[in-house]
């Protein structure tokens, strides 16, 4: 079954370049459904024997599946930035979170309003918001503090006025997250007595136990786990139940994203908009569900693994045959690619992105392109509240640029080089193909495809690095209380979440 990415090559009309995007007569509705922590292994398109993910799945055959999307950080505030602004970290300056997204970039929402959308902003999640600037281009009035369901009056009347007024075209954003961790557990009952399969057998009750233990230790059990699985008295035959507990629970909130998504793209079609809707599924980032050769364990950002780095893409818009898109793409090329899909031109070197449009369209073969990934720096509140978990702080330093690790994939080819306080690693090299888990370094230094690849990813820290010390990190306009609050209600530190 299909899987795939979506991505967007730098959209430029060969004759025009101007301040201002320009615009030909487009899908009258355009959505943006972004989410967050979105592990794909998890969803129909990409895995044909999950059950639980019906309207995803119904959604991919209507559309295109990409196999093969990479995402900038594996952390929120980076990577809707550059889903947002089509630029990576050295352009869009977002190096940690939460931090203001500043105006030297321009936003997909004022693409859109520029060529005569009426643009709206479903702001449900913390650290990409209006306040912090990820809805330039909305104004206050359209900007929704809360979750984008189709029940939601604003977007029933939108629906309504698009239905009877067929020269009004809206431009819709969402971004929010219900897959985050830790897991909220109240779908759990429910969810295994629907798909059993995706439970493991387990009872609900014994699920349940293991996810309030997860909740009690989550931190530890990411970023200390031996020595926490030691402390906890946990056999091998616990820890393997505990894996499948979390697994299930995960999948639950998925089933969760999936109604919620199935019954916007439903009240879209039923008001009559399908053939005139682009619609895009993604996350900004993926999840890991445990790994035995991790170094931490459920967690995204700081390490840089396929689940984190690779997050769902659907597209479905008039035009567009279904099936999947193979080659390469990235949260950079999704503005770019939807602004051309649209009939906007972009002002050239706006994003550092590629418009996609033209393979979408089967005009053009996919372009080699490689993604380039790095992780995000660590928070002064992160670094404070890891102080206990000592595998954490030996590999990173607060705020630290040398620090950050970068990855680069061309095609199923995958290089990381990882940094322990600022020292950099040996480059290590993988086959997502033929070896997802990471598991056989393939580098070979004297191999000169691998040399100059990891040259163009030491170009590309150095880049990062140069354009943070000149100042062209997101500052943040919240006081400590507030970011700690931010962190504290997506997990980053302790502090129980809502179950």
């Amino acid at each position: 079954m299909a899987a795939a990415a979506v991505a967007g090559a730098l959209a430029l009309a060969s004759a025009a370049c101007t301040d201002k995007a320009t615009a030909v007569r487009g899908p009258r509705l355009v959505l943006l459904y972004a989410t967050c922590s979105v592990n794909k292994g998890y969803l129909a398109p990409y895995s044909p024997n999950v059950r639980y993910t019906p309207h995803l799945a119904r959604f991919a055959a209507q559309g295109r599946v990409f196999l093969r999307h990479q995402t900038e950080a594996g952390m929120s505030g980076p990577d809707f930035a550059a889903l947002l602004t089509g630029t990576q970290a050295d352009r869009h300056g977002i190096f940690v979170h939460p931090a203001q997204l500043g105006d030297a970039t321009t936003l997909m929402p004022e693409v859109f309003e520029r060529a005569g959308y009426r643009t709206f902003f479903w702001d449900g999640h913390p650290i990409a918001t209006a306040e912090l600037g990820y809805a330039r281009g909305v104004i206050p009035g359209r900007v929704r503090k809360t979750i984008l369901e189709a029940r939601d009056p604003t977007f029933v009347h939108l629906l309504e006025r698009l239905r009877h007024e067929p020269d009004l075209r809206a431009f819709v954003a969402t971004a929010f997250t219900v897959t985050h961790g830790a897991y909220r557990l109240d779908r759990v009952g429910p969810f295994c007595e629907r798909y059993p399969e995706a439970c493991s057998g387990l009872s609900t009750d014994e699920i349940l136990r293991w996810g309030e233990l997860y909740h009690t230790e989550r931190l530890a059990l990411e970023r200390n786990y031996e020595e926490t699985a030691r402390r906890l008295g946990l056999t091998p035959r616990d820890r393997e139940r505990l894996v499948a507990a979390l697994g299930a629970i995960y999948a639950s909130r998925i089933e969760y994203l999936d109604e919620l998504f199935g019954e916007v793209v439903a009240a879209i079609d039923s008001a009559g908009l399908a053939d005139e809707s682009l619609i895009v599924f993604t996350a900004d980032h993926g999840e890991m569900l445990y790994r035995a050769n991790a170094t931490f364990k459920w967690m995204h950002g700081f390490m840089l693994t396929p689940e984190d780095l690779s997050p769902p893409l659907l597209v479905r818009g008039a035009g567009l045959t279904p099936g999947v898109y193979e080659g390469v793409s990235r949260s950079i090329d999704v503005l770019p690619t939807l602004a051309a899909l649209a009939g906007i031109a972009l002002p050239r070197a706006a994003v550092d992105g590629v418009d996609l449009a033209p393979a979408l369209r089967g005009t053009t073969p996919p372009p080699d392109l490689t993604a380039f990934s790095h992780t995000m720096l660590v928070p002064h509140a992160v670094y404070e509240r890891s102080a206990p978990f000592t595998l954490f702080r030996s590999l990173f330093r607060e705020l630290d640029p040398p620090g950050m690790w970068v990855a680069a994939r061309h095609g199923d080819l995958f290089y990381r080089v990882r940094s322990r306080l600022g020292r950099d690693l040996p480059p290590e090299l993988y086959d997502l193909k033929a070896d997802a888990g990471l598991t056989r370094d393939l580098f070979d230094a004297n191999n000169p495809r691998d040399a100059r690849m990891v040259a163009e990813l030491a170009a590309y820290k150095r880049r990062l690095v140069d354009a943070y010390a000149k100042g062209a990190s997101g500052r943040t306009p919240l006081s400590e209380t507030e970011v700690q609050e931010r962190l504290r209600s997506l997990g980053y530190i302790e502090g129980r979440s809502d179950k």
